[in-house]
């Protein structure tokens, strides 16, 4: 863990596919969750979390005139983040925040390729 937040990329990109790979080995599926821009529209930081980060809305599950079933509840407050930030010494995205911790069940090796941000065609 202290190796990877001391880690830096020359590109967004490349942060972005090291902790797509990073998630498929340990077994849970990542999206992007935010983003910062200077005045100059240059990117000074950006994170990914792990797909069931956050929660469903109570007002979608209290709804009372439902006329379909509700969908599956998903997102399971997980608090997994990975976030960079741009440094102007190094020239390079620096890693600032990794938190593997997860508050659900990871997936197998062989059900790695079903998670939504591993599926490639």
């Amino acid at each position: 863990m202290e190796d990877l937040t001391k880690k830096e990329f020359k590109t967004v990109d490349e942060a972005e596919i090291f902790y797509n790979e990073y998630s498929a080995a340990f077994g849970f599926g990542t999206r992007r969750h935010g983003l910062h821009r200077d005045r100059n529209d240059n990117i000074t930081s950006r994170s990914w979390v792990c797909s069931k980060q956050g929660t469903r809305a109570a007002k979608w599950l209290n709804k009372e005139n439902r006329k379909r079933l509700p969908k599956k509840v998903t997102r399971q407050n997980c608090p997994a983040t990975f976030v960079v930030r741009f440094c102007k010494e190094k020239d390079a995205f620096v890693v600032t925040r990794l938190n593997n911790n997860h508050s659900h069940i990871l997936a197998t090796q062989d059900e790695v390729p079903f998670i939504r941000s591993h599926r490639h065609v």
